[in-house]
Formats: structure tokens, sequence, C-alpha cells
């Protein structure tokens, strides 16, 4: 299965692979409130509703990182937060 654009928007975002505009548009979406948020969503469907289901959907980034490796995409391992503990 093929990664969406905005799955991509928000690997990309995550493993600093952005630039320019879409840096600027990440940011953008970030920092929106409810309704600017609504309104960037017009203008930019796939990468404001990737960054909420990134927010919102529980297992939907791990579901992205999976889907992305065997896509081919170099994805490092990370160590569950709780492993880095003290």
């Amino acid at each position: 299965m093929a990664l969406t654009e905005g799955e991509i928007f928000i690997l990309k975002w995550q493993y600093y692979k952005h630039g320019g505009f879409k840096e600027a548009l990440i940011q953008a979406i970030i920092k929106a409130d409810t309704i600017n948020r609504c309104k960037l969503h017009m203008g930019f469907p796939a990468e404001v509703g990737a960054y909420e289901k990134y927010t919102c959907e529980e297992g939907w980034w791990e579901s992205v990182q999976k889907k992305a490796k065997k896509a081919g995409w170099d994805i490092p391992e990370l160590e569950p937060i709780e492993a880095q503990m003290p």
C-alpha cells in the first residue's frame, strides 16, 4: 500500500526533511487555533488531515512508520520512551 500525500508530509516533518514552504506550513498548522486550522484545511486537506491523525488517532504514527519501512524509507529504530527513563 502506497504512502499518502499526508503521510509523506508528516514523515518528512518528523525526520527533518522539510524546508521552505512545507516547513512554514507545518509550523502554521501546529500554531493555528481551531478556526485557522479549518481555513488551512481548505487549502491543504491532506497535510492538515494527516497532522490531525498524527495528534489524535492512537496508533496512526506507528502504522505510518511501518508502512514507510515497507516502502523502503530509512526509518531509524527508536527506543521506547519507557526504556530511556532512569
